[in-house]
């Protein structure tokens, strides 16, 4: 019962952090009608955003994975 009062307020962190990407990841596809009416940008183009952001968190996730792997989770966590 101890161990888990420890990491309670690093979960709270950590699960703010799940919502606050989850929002930021979310929110540009609401509004690919307004920026195609704005700006007169085609839904393909616009459909490449979420690509790019989806694609650019899976490659960081990899090379995060391998370089904490390198050096070690204690180290990547204090330095977070």
């Amino acid at each position: 019962m101890e161990k888990n009062r420890k990491y309670r307020k690093t979960l709270e962190a950590c699960y703010l952090g799940f919502v606050t990407q989850a929002i930021s990841a979310n929110f540009a596809p609401l509004l690919f009608l307004t920026f195609r009416n704005t700006y007169g940008i085609g839904l393909e183009k616009i459909a490449l955003i979420p690509f790019t952001f989806y694609l650019t968190q899976l490659l960081i996730d990899f090379a995060a994975a391998k370089f904490v792997d390198k050096i070690g989770y204690r180290i990547c966590v204090v330095s977070s």
